[in-house]
């Protein structure tokens, strides 16, 4: 009898086993989606701009409609960094990112996150900074707080001529300096136009960068993931909505 106990003690303690280790596969091998925007303008605005990177608010308020009523979670950057560190998440977690820095981040996003008390991250490009008119955030208006945080899209390498992009281009030395120029904070980091390049995880690293993000690989960020080259899917005002509820899940 009491071989019996042992025995369904053993067995139990196996099941337990297994069950945990395949939750633990299936949570390193199905990953983080991180999904990537540029501007979200109002309707009247996207009417007047075919541009596939402005989306319209009510185009954007759908696709964060679903997610609330989906029960995601929205992760900071911290929060990211926590789970390639092994942290287990929440269920259903998802990341929100904005690349530029448009001041539509604000006036058009910002109220649409808060509703749904969502967060997100904003990539700013330091030299747009500068530029006059009202396109593009201004550097006071950069204040992290519950709902959005603003970090860096380089300073002065978001450019490119002839399908060649100035970060492929450049020494790792001018890399350097251009983050030493940057008053946006570089913890967390958006390559330009998302094409990441293989030799510069040390000029990264010297500069305080965590985390890095590229586009366009189509899978999610797992847990074994280079933190300097860490995927996102790139939405698109073209895409329909049945490929972004495909991409989230």
């Amino acid at each position: 009898m009491k071989f019996l106990k042992n025995h369904k003690k053993i067995n139990i303690i196996l099941i337990v086993i297994v069950l945990a280790a395949a939750c633990i596969y299936k949570y390193q091998h199905t990953g983080l989606c991180v999904i990537g925007y540029h501007a979200v303008v109002s309707d009247a605005d996207k009417k007047e701009n075919d541009d596939p990177y402005y989306m319209s608010a009510t185009q954007f308020e759908k696709q964060m409609r679903y997610l609330y009523e989906h029960h995601y979670h929205t992760l900071t950057m911290e929060q990211v960094e926590d789970y390639l560190n092994g942290k287990m998440l929440e269920t259903k977690s998802i990341v929100l990112t904005f690349d530029d820095g448009y001041e539509n981040f604000n006036t058009v996003v910002k109220p649409i996150l808060k509703k749904y008390h969502f967060k997100a991250t904003c990539f700013v490009i330091g030299d747009k900074l500068n530029k006059k008119g009202h396109k593009f955030l201004k550097l006071k208006e950069l204040k992290n707080d519950n709902t959005a945080a603003y970090y860096s899209h380089s300073y002065a390498l978001h450019y490119k001529e002839d399908h060649t992009f100035k970060l492929q281009e450049v020494s790792l030395k001018t890399i350097d300096e251009d983050f030493k120029r940057n008053k946006v904070d570089s913890t967390y980091f958006a390559y330009p136009f998302g094409k990441d390049r293989k030799d510069i995880d040390e000029t990264l690293k010297n500069n305080g960068v965590h985390l890095a993000f590229t586009y366009n690989n189509f899978r999610n960020v797992r847990v074994n993931d280079n933190p300097y080259h860490l995927p996102r899917y790139m939405i698109v005002s073209p895409m329909p909505f049945f490929y972004f509820k495909y991409v989230v899940n």
